[in-house]
């Protein structure tokens, strides 16, 4: 392990991190008089983007350079953060194509993070990786719930333009925090992004995954269970406040969340490898029973419930990653880890748009439950993966 580029990478985890608009946004759109079902359209635009580059940049990642694609990611984010704020407000198109670009952030530093990590961290023990993970999660969950907090009263007191200014220096600030990174050796001397060798690499992921009946398996897991996670994430916004929370309330409960997925993430780092599936069934069973009281219960319990449905899924995310990581090679990591974000993405492409259309027409407890059903049938999912985990699928060769 090295130290002096672990301590980088804390320093870039906080500075990506700190963003107090991200969980205050849907309701900066609705402070902009977008409709529930057009935020659900923008969110929607930026899983498009990120279905659409997701594995990409991780391939970029991989042949190019991960420290290059973190770089890419914080660019983006500020610049799509300030075209957001300028644009929400006047017109919904332009505002749509500011949000849905901003997914590129996200795509060129998902995948690219956690496998810089793991080169930095492996030492051949990837109960080292998930207690490194964990702590790392933990930060940057910690690190998010702050600046949420300060979102809050930023916009109370001096309005949108501050929290929004806060995240674009934040972000040209960690542009100068990633130079002290390690960059992974690339997979090609060329200088300039190849079609051909792109295409190369991500036939070789794609056979990679669909060589491990238990990669794929894990890949098709991550991507349901994140999507039916965020959905619960940002529509509990708007849900809290129709249930009677203030802004600065529901900004206070999301900064509370956030403190509860870290510590749920430090906790979860520890567990130790060789139990993610038995805590992972188990886990999304409580987070499907947590989740249903958002919706379904009155404020009090449904404040009650999305903390807890926080800090159980921060448990859960390191014990995946871990999991996923010993199942996944090195040369093409960054790709692989970017599979699930994609399947991810596809998920929140439909069913995003979908919930914001179910709660606006005041059918908040039917979209609960059958988001609280999914979780329950997720963790029946997660309860069969050990029997699948690692073995090679064979040939239509081999089984004849």
């Amino acid at each position: 392990m090295r130290t002096s580029a672990l301590k980088a990478f804390y320093l870039f985890t906080i500075l990506w991190a700190f963003n107090p608009t991200g969980g205050l946004w849907i309701l900066y759109l609705l402070h902009c008089h977008w409709t529930l079902f057009q935020v659900g359209l923008g969110e929607a635009g930026f899983h498009l983007v990120s279905f659409l580059f997701g594995m990409p940049t991780g391939l970029f990642a991989d042949r190019w350079g991960r420290r290059k694609s973190l770089g890419v990611g914080l660019a983006v984010q500020a610049l799509t953060t300030t075209s957001t704020l300028l644009w929400a407000p006047t017109s919904f198109i332009l505002g749509f194509i500011s949000i849905s670009l901003g997914a590129l952030a996200w795509s060129f530093i998902d995948g690219a993070d956690r496998a810089l990590l793991f080169s930095i961290v492996d030492d051949g023990d990837s109960s080292t990786f998930g207690r490194v993970y964990g702590s790392i999660l933990a930060v940057n969950l910690i690190t998010r719930a702050l600046a949420t907090a300060m979102g809050g009263w930023m916009v109370a007191h001096r309005g949108w333009y501050m929290p929004y200014g806060a995240t674009v220096l934040s972000s040209l600030l960690g542009l100068l925090a990633i130079k002290a990174l390690p960059e992974n050796r690339s997979l090609s001397g060329d200088t300039v992004p190849s079609i051909r060798h792109m295409a190369q690499d991500l036939s070789r992921a794609l056979g990679t995954v669909q060589k491990l009946p238990g990669l794929s398996l894990w890949v098709l897991l991550g991507s349901l269970l994140a999507t039916m996670v965020t959905i619960n994430n940002l529509y509990a916004q708007s849900t809290l406040a129709l249930k009677g929370a203030s802004l600065e309330s529901v900004s206070l409960l999301v900064a509370l969340a956030g403190i509860a997925t870290a510590l749920g993430s430090w906790v979860g780092g520890r567990i130790g490898s060789g139990r993610e599936t038995r805590v992972l069934s188990w886990g999304t069973l409580i987070l499907g029973v947590a989740v249903g009281t958002v919706g379904l219960l009155p404020l009090k319990e449904a404040s009650v419930g999305y903390v807890s449905a926080a800090e159980v899924d921060g448990t859960l995310d390191p014990l995946y990653e871990s999991a996923l990581n010993r199942l996944t090679p090195d040369a093409l990591r960054a790709t692989i880890l970017s599979i699930p974000g994609t399947g991810f993405s596809l998920g929140m492409i439909f069913l995003f748009p979908l919930m914001g259309w179910a709660m606006g027409a005041h059918h908040v407890q039917i979209a609960y439950g059958l988001l609280t059903l999914g979780l329950c049938v997720m963790a029946l999912g997660f309860a069969s993966a050990e029997r699948y985990r690692g073995k090679p699928r064979k040939t239509q060769r081999e089984q004849t």
